[in-house]
């Protein structure tokens, strides 16, 4: 009774570790994360009640006193003499302590320090998840974090975030309202600047739409990652399946840094205008409001145009402008990566029922070579038993993995599409509302003006909108692509001589698959090239109608 009650403790204190990494601690602070590691490293050590300096309460005690009560009972010690017997029982006494060798006065040489060495602690497994989920967050990760976008956890990084997110907010408000009352109190004004007006109004509703959703869908976003992250821990953890989602990985890294360059020539065209219209402008224009323009129609209800006012409005504005696109940007490049993750592992699960055909071959291999043994051992002796290295049972639960792993990327796509449903369909709406505008101002000055200073502002600002809604529009076909090929690679993963469990799984699973995956946002525009195609299309006509009216 004493061993096994010693054994019950023993057995409740090592399931400690197990508990302490089930708790949720990926997306806690640090202060949590240390004292968890300090709480893992202590607890790492089962209790066990020692007696007498030497004897462990547990089963093992407990079975070697009984190998050494039988290993006595048969020594043949009842015929002996009493001395005999007193050096007998000193040895049981002194046998209870096992032998053991200690190297370094704390490592002992037993199978618990090999599997200390060859499996990873609880600290590293810690770890890895960690860096995992910050991979996921795409390469602008870090400017969310700065600008409050992406929320931190624990106490002082939830204030930290929404002191950051007011700034951000506060950014989006300050331009767009401002243009809008420049609007209403100066009613007479050019038609470019109207247009430009309505151009900062709608685009600062478009940016504020996609960065105020992807706040408030903070929970899904982590459930999300932590999904992704869990799917290629578990999923595909070949050679090959790590090179797919490297590969995508840097692809999305490339796609941010064309995003940022073509963000920064949008950046550097409006904040350059003024300056170039105060270098070229002429002896009839010069006047103090015509020399010193602002990077954004803007109303102020004093005089703006003297010094040093103007300099922090127009230091300011970059300031808010800068902030404004970063903010917008860094959510593009999230939602692109993203897709780009469910893309990889997409493409990893086709690789995976590919190679099913493989295994199909390798286990026919096996049978065949059986089956000519069998035939051999009848004329031959001795008889040969070949064990075969694949059976369809292995087969059948590879089945099982690949559907269960098409299951998570289903969740995964629902996921995702139901936080960017709202947001990046106002966008795809403001973006195309946007090229008409910048389109139709720079037709309107170059025409009547030629003055090709006004127009670099609508002109340079096209490259950055038809970028976003192309990057949106390919990276959600990509993904649809590697969802249609997985019909293809259950036809071909060589299922004819398989049995009818089997054959049942890949059926329920080609008829899952044959619907491809497609993001839908507003529960109309499908993210594919044919929705890349139907804005360039309407622009171009929009265009063409301006130049023949004009």
């Amino acid at each position: 009774m004493y061993c096994i009650f010693g054994q019950v403790i023993t057995d409740q204190s090592e399931k400690l570790v197990d508990s302490a990494i089930s708790s949720g601690w990926v997306d806690c602070d640090a202060r949590f994360k240390q004292d968890l590691l300090f709480f893992l490293m202590a607890a790492s050590k089962p209790l066990e009640i020692t007696v007498g300096k030497l004897s462990k309460l547990s089963r093992q005690m407990l079975v070697q006193s009984e190998k050494l009560v039988n290993s006595a009972m048969s020594s043949g010690w009842v015929d002996c003499d009493p001395r005999f017997k007193h050096d007998l029982l000193f040895l049981l006494m002194a046998a209870r302590k096992p032998l053991e060798i200690t190297v370094g006065k704390m490592s002992k040489l037993s199978k618990q320090m090999f599997f200390s060495l060859t499996q990873p602690s609880a600290a590293a497994a810690m770890a890895r998840t960690h860096s995992d989920l910050r991979t996921l967050q795409g390469p602008g990760a870090s400017i969310l974090r700065l600008l409050g976008v992406w929320r931190s956890q624990g106490r002082r990084g939830r204030f930290c975030s929404a002191a950051a997110a007011s700034v951000t907010v506060s950014t989006f408000a300050w331009l767009s309202i401002f243009a809008a009352l420049k609007l209403v109190k100066e009613t007479q004004q050019q038609l470019e600047d109207i247009s430009l007006c309505c151009f900062v109004i709608v685009i600062c509703f478009g940016y504020f739409s996609k960065v105020a959703f992807f706040i408030y869908k903070g929970g899904a976003l982590r459930e999300l990652l932590q999904l992704l992250s869990d799917a290629r821990g578990k999923y595909g953890n070949g050679k090959n399946s790590q090179s797919i989602r490297l590969r995508n990985q840097k692809l999305a890294h490339r796609l941010y840094i064309f995003m940022q360059v073509a963000l920064l020539q949008g950046l550097a065209a409006w904040f350059s205008t003024p300056l170039l219209a105060r270098a070229f402008l002429t002896s009839d224009e010069d006047s103090l409001e015509s020399a010193r323009q602002l990077p954004v129609p803007f109303w102020f209800p004093g005089n703006m145009y003297l010094s040093p006012t103007y300099e922090i409005l127009y230091i300011s504005q970059a300031f808010c402008q800068l902030v404004v696109t970063q903010s917008a940007t860094c959510v593009d490049a999230f939602f692109i990566h993203i897709m780009l993750v469910v893309a990889a592992e997409l493409e990893v699960l086709n690789e995976n029922i590919t190679a099913m055909q493989k295994l199909r071959i390798k286990l026919q291999g096996t049978e065949y070579q059986e089956r000519n043994l069998r035939i051999v051992a009848k004329h031959e002796e001795p008889t040969v038993y070949l064990s075969s290295e694949c059976t369809p049972d292995e087969m059948y639960l590879q089945m099982v993995k690949n559907i269960q792993h098409h299951y998570v990327i289903l969740r995964s796509v629902s996921l995702l599409q139901r936080i960017m449903n709202v947001s990046i369909f106002i966008l795809l709406f403001v973006n195309m509302a946007d090229l008409c505008s910048c389109i139709f101002v720079s037709a309107v000055v170059l025409q009547r003006d030629g003055n090709i200073t006004k127009a670099l502002k609508p002109l340079m600002t096209i490259p950055p909108i038809l970028y976003e809604t192309f990057l949106y529009c390919i990276v959600g076909q990509i993904l649809t692509d590697q969802s249609e090929k997985l019909v293809y690679s259950a036809v071909n993963c060589g299922w004819a001589d398989s049995d009818a469990r089997f054959k049942r799984s890949l059926l329920i699973f080609m008829t899952v698959a044959g619907r491809p995956l497609e993001i839908t946002v507003g529960k109309m525009c499908k993210l594919s090239k044919q929705m890349l195609v139907q804005p360039i299309v309407c622009n171009f006509k929009f265009a063409c109608a301006l130049s023949y009216a004009t």
